[in-house]
């Protein structure tokens, strides 16, 4: 079952995902606040969830197929992995910036930099 609603979750955010993508090319932004508040806002969190979902499915669907010691082995190794991941990104001017709250950078973090 999680296998299947995991896969079923990673299809309808990569669909919303494009359509977000489409209606943005499509329309674009009224100004730069509302281009600001899509790519700080909007568009991490359908990311960082078909992220966490296809994790969660490529987990799930590999771990099935192991036995119970290499499948304690392999999500060891994932977690290791991660921490790794964390302690890099976490080590990053963008990650405090946004852990911290600040707004000075927004332009040049989340902009295309074109005219209105």
């Amino acid at each position: 079952a999680v296998v299947k609603e995991s896969l079923e979750m990673v299809q309808f955010l990569k669909d919303l995902l494009r359509k977000v993508k489409e209606e943005v090319q499509q329309r674009g932004f009224t100004d730069q606040a509302e281009e600001i508040h899509f790519f700080r806002e909007v568009q991490p969190q359908i990311v960082s969830r078909l992220i966490f979902y296809n994790e969660v499915y490529q987990i799930e669907s590999k771990a099935t197929l192991l036995s119970t010691e290499a499948a304690k082995k392999f999500l060891k190794d994932k977690e290791t992995q991660w921490f790794k991941e964390s302690e890099t990104l976490e080590a990053t001017d963008f990650f405090s910036y946004i852990a911290l709250g600040r707004t000075n950078r927004d332009v040049e973090y989340f902009t295309r930099n074109y005219d209105y």
